[in-house]
């Protein structure tokens, strides 16, 4: 909870220095998973799973606060794949290593694409999922769709300048002319940990974004699933319109503004929305109290932050420097 107190890149700092990146070999294979593991439980267990351009810490805010309710938190960097079947199989084998037989997931981007398809073939293994700004079709990531399988293996070998090059252009810095001071700090968080991650790796996520399957539909209750969406992501309304009809019983949480990053950019939200979703889909008495006093905590901080920077715009706005709703970043959660 101290991290909300310092600068992203502060808080991501110290966060560093409290907890070790663990790394895990893969058998008969020179991949390499990197991962943030925290508190050694069997079960309250959350997973996040990054998108086309994060990392394991990308997710610091939301691993330091539900860490300090008593979940077990771990958040998975996967390494190159250019096929959703070896990401499929070695997504099991990591979590057969680490003991995890049923986990909650949060999943932004790709990392929700591939967390779905998971799902639908392990039902079983998966207890909830908070789809953060993701998707079930990939059709509009490829110009020639029945291509996409065969030259998006082909990226793997690019150099990482132009990968580097690809993913800010199409991910990071795309259509980011209106964002305000936070989801700017978020932009260039990224792009920075773009730095970290190898040319294969980084090849590998793009070509599974090309894959050519589909979700049509997976075996598990609509009323565990959150879909997290900002009003201002990169992706057409035709996919985050698909998300809705595909689970017209899941909860909606809907935010104005935070950009392709929220969790970093309005992380206090995302970790509010995080909290709700768990007291709905855990089990565990103790933890349900926890999270019911956190999430007050959280709610009265946010309104009070949300109502002195209302009046704080509207003070300079009688004075004609401000427009009268700028930069006010509301949400609301539909059920």
């Amino acid at each position: 909870m101290e991290l909300e107190k310092l600068s992203m890149h502060e808080g991501y700092k110290k966060f560093c220095s409290k907890y070790p990146l663990k790394k895990l070999s893969m058998p008969k294979s020179d991949l390499v998973w990197c991962y943030y593991d925290i508190n050694s439980k069997k079960e309250n267990i959350v997973i996040f799973l990054h998108g086309v351009c994060g990392t394991a810490g990308c997710y610091f805010y939301q691993l330091d606060n539900l860490s300090t309710l008593g979940f077990r938190v771990i958040s998975l960097q996967y390494p190159c794949y250019n096929n959703l079947k070896d990401w499929m199989k070695n997504m099991c084998n990591i979590l057969e290593y680490l003991n995890i037989k049923k986990a909650h997931f949060f999943a932004s981007d790709l990392g929700g694409y591939l967390i779905q398809l998971y799902a639908k073939l392990y039902p079983s293994k998966v207890e909830s999922l908070i789809l953060c700004n993701s998707y079930r079709k990939t059709d509009n990531f490829a110009s020639i769709a029945s291509l996409r399988n065969i030259y998006g293996k082909f990226y793997s070998f690019l150099p990482h300048v132009l990968l580097k090059k690809i993913i800010l252009e199409n991910y990071i810095y795309l259509n980011y002319e209106h964002v305000d001071l936070k989801e700017m700090n978020s932009l260039e968080f990224m792009s920075n940990e773009i730095d970290l991650i190898s040319a294969s790796d980084l090849g590998g996520r793009i070509s599974l974004q090309l894959s050519s399957d589909n979700i049509d539909k997976i075996y598990m209750n609509d009323k565990c699933i959150t879909i997290l969406q900002t009003l201002n992501n990169i992706y057409p309304d035709s996919l985050n319109d698909d998300m809705k009809k595909a689970y017209p019983l899941a909860k909606y949480a809907i935010m104005k503004s935070g950009g392709n990053f929220p969790y970093l950019s309005r992380h206090e939200e995302v970790n509010m929305y995080i909290l709700v979703h768990l007291r709905n889909n855990c089990n565990t008495n103790f933890i349900k109290q926890q999270i019911t006093t956190m999430s007050t905590i959280n709610l009265n901080k946010y309104k009070k932050e949300q109502t002195n920077q209302y009046n704080h715009e509207h003070k300079y706005y009688d004075k004609g420097s401000y427009s009268q709703n700028s930069n006010l970043h509301n949400c609301t959660y539909n059920k």
